[in-house]
Order: structure tokens, then C-alpha cells, then sequence
């Protein structure tokens, strides 16, 4: 996993899945809740994969499963600062006001919340969201690029 840095931004290529792997394992242990991140990035180029990684480094036990119908799964977390995982899928939302309804304003400060489309309403999401952003540059191959990464990740 080759990785470029800037003060809240990262680029990186994951040449595996497990090069992805690594990566999410890498951004739950700098989650300490009140996190929200957005997911971004075309249909199979990993986002799903990247959260249920994310999610059982977090302590999850869980089954983690795309909320693309429902919008919205959650997670008991085991241990950790994190205590609750909020996965949603806006994919087919339309509007701000539906993203709206999805309460992140009323998230406990122990939670984490994964946006998967968020890039369709970035302006609509919480001041200091993070993006990460998948672009598929092979059959498994990512580059993934992070905005607005939080000091210690």
C-alpha cells in the first residue's frame, strides 16, 4: 500500500484487498466516536468491503451487510471508545431533506456513522465529515483517497 500524505489528506494505492483490509483496520483504530464518514466511489469499488472490515477492527461481531434497502443497519461495538456503529446507504435517497431525517445531529458522541454514497449530498453532511473516496484501477486494485482526516489517524 503505497501512501501519500498532507496535513488532513491522504492518497494511497491498495494493490490487494488486503492492502484495503489494512487500511480500514487503520481508520478504526483512530476512531474515538462523533466520526462521520463518507464512503464515495462507483458501484463494486469497495465501500461495502471496506465497512465490514472496518467494522468487526472495531469490535463488531455482527454480520455487516449493505443497508441499500433499509438505509440504515446498526451495530453494537464490543470494546472500545467506540460504542455503536451506524451504517447507512443513501444511494437511493434524492433529496437533502431525506438525508436530513437520518438524524446525525442526534448521534451519541460514542458513535461512528459510515455514509455509503455520501458524495451525493457532501454539502448536506456534517461540517468536518470525513470522504474517502475508491476508484477501481484494476480488477483489484483501489487508489483511495481521504479528506479531512482527523490529527492521529
Amino acid at each position: 500500500m503505497a501512501l501519500a500524505m498532507m496535513a488532513d489528506e491522504w492518497l494511497m494505492d491498495c494493490e490487494s484487498p488486503e492492502a484495503t483490509e489494512r487500511l480500514a483496520q487503520r481508520v478504526a483504530r483512530g476512531l474515538r466516536g462523533g466520526e462521520v464518514i463518507s464512503l464515495e466511489g462507483d458501484l463494486g469499488a469497495g465501500k461495502t468491503f471496506f465497512t465490514r472490515v472496518l467494522a468487526h477492527a472495531l469490535g463488531v461481531v455482527d454480520n455487516v451487510a449493505s443497508p441499500t434497502f433499509v438505509l440504515q443497519r446498526i451495530y453494537a461495538v464490543q470494546d472500545g471508545p467506540v460504542r455503536t456503529l451506524f451504517h447507512y446507504d443513501v444511494y437511493r435517497l434524492e433529496h437533502y431533506d431525506e438525508l436530513a431525517d437520518l438524524g446525525f445531529e442526534e448521534m451519541p458522541d460514542d458513535a461512528v456513522a459510515l455514509v455509503e454514497w455520501g458524495g451525493k449530498f457532501v454539502s448536506a453532511l456534517p461540517a468536518g465529515t470525513v470522504r474517502i473516496i475508491f476508484e477501481v484501477t484494476g480488477d483489484e486494485e483501489r487508489r483511495v483517497q481521504v479528506l479531512n482526516a482527523p490529527a492521529g489517524w
